[in-house]
């Protein structure tokens, strides 16, 4: 019995040792699988993602190592392959980060973007409701003061009116006044000669007679008085 059993533990144990490297085997090849479905699942999600435009280099060689790891376990270089495929997942997964750091800077760059214009949008309309709020105070001013200019000319025209209306002063009339008077003065003497036609003729002193003198004086005043 003890024979039997030793001989059949043996029996067991070197059938063990030589289904293990196939096992082995077959556990690297089942891995390199694996790992070639995960890293094309990867790349596959970057593609969709658009990690090809934003991280474009490096989807490519994550591509290509992808293809390496499929070629290898083809021709059964199964370390190769699952090497391969899991660097193809690490590119993959690189990728992915930089492509979302990309759009996420993209995103961010556009936000500044439309925030800056908005504000400068803001600044313009304000700067315009400053501009329209000035235009109308003066718009205002302007109205006021051709209000205030067409009130003195309507006062003006109106006291015009009044003066035109308003029956004038007569213009005062000159009248001249003549004054004459006569002045008698103290008598003057004059020398009268007689004269006789005889042969001879004597001269007699002549007789004095007293004669007034008299002499006229014309005044004439000129005075204003008004019209009748």
């Amino acid at each position: 019995m003890r024979i039997a059993f030793k001989k059949a533990a043996g029996a067991t144990a070197l059938a063990m040792v030589l289904t293990f490297p196939t096992a082995a085997i077959a556990g690297k090849a089942n891995d390199a699988r694996a790992a070639i479905a995960s890293a094309k699942g990867k790349i596959e999600a970057g593609d969709k993602v658009g990690a090809s435009a934003e991280a474009g280099r490096m989807q490519a060689q994550a591509r290509a190592a992808l293809q390496t790891a499929e070629s290898a376990l083809s021709r059964g270089q199964k370390d190769v392959a699952l090497t391969e495929a899991r660097h193809a997942g690490q590119l993959a997964d690189q990728a992915l980060i930089l492509a979302d750091q990309r759009k996420t800077a993209a995103v961010d760059a556009e936000r500044r973007s439309a925030e800056a214009e908005a504000d400068a949008a803001r600044q313009s309309a304000a700067a315009a409701g400053a501009r329209a709020d000035s235009a109308e105070q003066d718009a205002v001013s302007n109205a006021q003061a051709a209000q205030a200019s067409a009130q003195v000319a309507a006062d003006a025209n109106a006291r015009a009116d009044a003066m035109s209306a308003a029956p004038q002063p007569a213009a005062p009339m000159v009248v001249a006044t003549t004054t004459t008077e006569r002045v008698v003065s103290a008598p003057v003497t004059t020398r009268v000669t007689t004269h006789h036609a005889k042969r001879h003729v004597v001269h007699h002193p002549a007789a004095k007679r007293a004669v007034p003198r008299v002499v006229e004086k014309t005044t004439v005043t000129l005075s204003t008085a008004p019209k009748p």
